[in-house]
């Protein structure tokens, strides 16, 4: 019996795993909207009606699902991506040319994954492999590439801005040789469109990966934290208890001399601001008293 095609987005996301994409790497759910917005804008001429779904679940999955007969049965791919790691010690993407030099001027060590590809189209062109074969091998390179420099953005290794630039510039390249073997809309055909939503995606996705820039808190400005002056060196302590408050930083002097005097604040303990209080209670009494 043959294998039904999902048409959920939970259908699609159960089969990813059998594609070698991790559920670790999915995006997180408030991103799911966007996922499909940006499918929508790239659904291929002839593609059937759950399309966008489907280029959803890539986007989400960060990668690509596809099986000959059943999900699974493309095996694991033989892509190594300590290829991209090693490739990136020396001057990464060097052995590509054209649009993959591009690449590889942003994504260290994309070259690899360049020639992978190449070699796959070349083995097809040659009649070396079937179609099929030719998708699954891609779909195995795709599968690394995409998760790994997602990672690289996520560490900070990465920009967000250089890495959208290569990654849309490589899967430019991926998508070259697809349309070689595209028809009407066959499965190369479909993958063009997912291909090109990734790319899309992927200036989406990359700024919110990449670690939060911390700001100096510079001279004059506004205070960012109870405690703090302005222009002052940020607080650190507990608000509201006696860390915080008991004393006032002293402010940043632009001339470069010490002449700011620093104001300091006494803490005083339960008791002794009672006491305080029912002496001023008295003195304000006997002021009464006298008038």
């Amino acid at each position: 019996m043959a294998y039904q095609t999902p048409s959920t987005l939970a259908g699609w996301l159960a089969i990813a795993p059998t594609a070698g994409l991790s559920t670790q790497n999915f995006v997180p759910t408030s991103l799911y909207a966007q996922a499909l917005t940006v499918g929508q804008r790239h659904i291929p001429a002839g593609a059937s009606a759950t399309w966008p779904i489907l280029c959803q679940a890539f986007l989400i999955s960060r990668g690509m699902i596809y099986w000959e007969s059943q999900p699974g049965d493309c095996g694991s791919s033989d892509f190594d991506v300590s290829s991209l790691g090693f490739q990136a010690t020396q001057a990464g993407g060097q052995v590509a040319s054209g649009i993959a030099a591009m690449a590889g001027a942003s994504l260290p060590g994309i070259g690899a994954a360049v020639q992978a590809i190449t070699q796959i189209f070349q083995n097809h062109a040659n009649a070396v492999i079937t179609e099929e074969k030719t998708l699954c091998q891609m779909m195995g390179v795709i599968n690394t590439v995409i998760p790994y420099y997602d990672r690289q953005v996520a560490l900070g290794n990465i920009s967000p801005s250089d890495a959208l630039a290569g990654m849309q510039n490589y899967l430019a390249q991926v998508q070259a040789k697809l349309s070689t073997i595209a028809k009407k809309c066959n499965a190369a055909c479909v993958y063009i469109g997912t291909l090109q939503a990734h790319a899309d995606f992927c200036g989406i996705y990359y700024p919110l990966l990449a670690p939060a820039q911390n700001s100096p808190h510079a001279p004059g400005a506004p205070p960012s934290t109870v405690g703090t002056v302005p222009g002052g060196v940020i607080q650190v302590g507990t608000v509201g208890g006696s860390a915080v408050g008991s004393a006032l930083t002293q402010p940043v002097n632009p001339s470069g001399y010490n002449s700011t005097p620093t104001v300091s604040a006494t803490t005083f303990s339960s008791t002794e601001l009672l006491i305080i209080l029912a002496v001023v209670a008295g003195l304000i009494f006997l002021a009464s008293e006298a008038l």
